[in-house]
């Protein structure tokens, strides 16, 4: 979460007006709400800043612009990727 943190504050400096979006997903029968509380994501949340269950967004099919894909020609993704200005993958911050 601390390195979440700082990137986020990190991005709020550069551009105070902007949204941010964290979006995740869970792999377990733990609810996406239980996990997120249980990891402390919603102390990250402010009206800039949402959290969206990423097992809930409308997906749609990328191509995979490597040069020479290793295995998936294309991939699928939420369609929310379309429509903003940046996106930075954060490892992941939680265990399956």
């Amino acid at each position: 979460m601390a390195v979440l943190q700082a990137v986020i504050r990190g991005l709020q400096e550069y551009s105070p007006s902007a949204e941010i979006f964290i979006v995740e997903g869970v792999c377990s029968k733990v609810s996406f709400d239980t996990m997120m509380a249980k990891l402390g994501v919603q102390q990250l949340l402010s009206t800039k800043v949402q959290l969206l269950n990423a097992d809930e967004l409308e997906l749609v099919e990328y191509p995979n612009r490597s040069p020479s894909p290793v295995r998936f020609k294309t991939m699928w993704a939420p369609k929310l990727l379309q429509k903003v200005d940046c996106c930075l993958s954060v490892s992941a911050f939680k265990r399956t």
